[in-house]
């Protein structure tokens, strides 16, 4: 991950306008519970953001899952961290 931002306590409405100029770009989420979302945001809305052609990879645990998603949809208050991917996503 490159440009990696890291959100200790910053409140809804900055990270969404952060998030807001990285609409189009893909990008690499960490929510609670330390899930990894990777895909391209394509809105950021009230209080959430929606990704597309979306990578789903889990916290670890007993066993490491990963697997696609079209589209997932993201709640504000769970975001951990969020940076730009350097992956390119076709």
């Amino acid at each position: 991950m490159e440009d990696k931002f890291d959100f200790e306590c910053v409140e809804s409405d900055t990270l969404a306008q952060i998030l807001h100029r990285l609409i189009h770009h893909n990008v690499e989420v960490i929510v609670v519970g330390g899930w990894l979302y990777s895909g391209k945001i394509v809105a950021v809305e009230d209080d959430q953001i929606i990704l597309c052609d979306v990578t789903v990879t889990s916290s670890g645990g007993l066993t490491l899952s990963t697997f696609e998603v079209a589209r997932v949809a993201i709640c504000l208050d769970t975001i951990i961290s969020v940076g730009k991917s350097s992956l390119v996503m076709w």
